[in-house]
């Protein structure tokens, strides 16, 4: 009977708080994600009149890097997202560069990386770390003013399979490099034209990392989802 007494006493308080609590608690998640969603549509202007530096880059003819050394370099170019400053993280500015390869009949094919001009200098280092006989040097926008007077198109592709690959070793890169396929489709262009591939890559931690990292530790090569 005690039991039936308390229950009949909280019932109706429940019956009267529970409506305010579920209202509440949708407001909240409903509020943070407008305000998620402003954050990034602010650091997507702040992206676009971003100053930016384009780096070319001219590796050597022969490189004897081992896997270790290129995950090295990733793992030094994901931590610049964690080198923000923490004003920087609570507005969700996004460290963001982009490795381009450039075409053209009179210039042939270039390695052209556009970075912040606050990390320019942090990465040049890096690279040169990487690959000491590597040239770099710093070039002017080579996109042509689009005046009217020529034609631009820009095709975005995104990836529809899984991401959990390893990198290639070096022995699998001299067999089949994924690099010469698409350079080779960037040759023979004509006299004006410019083609450009462009990767936009930004350091993000996602969940899936971790289940791929747990399986590696159970030697599995390659990683299908």
């Amino acid at each position: 009977m005690q039991t039936d007494a308390i229950i009949a006493h909280w019932l109706p308080i429940l019956e009267n708080v529970l409506p305010v609590v579920v209202i509440v608690l949708l407001s909240t998640v409903a509020m943070y994600l407008v305000v998620v969603k402003a954050l990034d549509v602010l650091d997507f202007r702040r992206l676009e009149r971003e100053k930016a530096v384009f780096i070319e880059i001219t590796p050597p003819a022969l490189t004897d890097k081992t896997l270790e050394a290129t995950s090295h370099l990733f793992l030094i170019l994901h931590g610049l997202d964690e080198g923000r400053a923490v004003p920087d993280k609570l507005l969700r500015h996004k460290v963001t560069f982009a490795a381009e390869v450039v075409a053209s009949r009179e210039r042939g094919i270039r390695f052209v990386m556009r970075v912040a001009e606050g990390e320019a200098e942090t990465f040049e280092k890096e690279i040169v770390g990487f690959l000491p006989d590597a040239k770099l040097r710093r070039i002017d926008d080579y996109l042509p003013v689009l005046d009217g007077s020529r034609l631009a198109r820009v095709l975005e592709v995104k990836q529809k399979g899984y991401f959990g690959y390893p990198l290639n070793t070096r022995v699998s890169l001299d067999l089949i490099d994924p690099i010469a396929y698409l350079m080779s489709a960037m040759t023979k262009l004509a006299p004006g034209e410019l083609m450009v591939l462009q990767l936009v890559i930004s350091p993000t931690v996602v969940r899936e990392a971790d289940a791929v990292a747990g399986r590696l530790l159970h030697n599995e090569e390659l990683v299908y989802q």
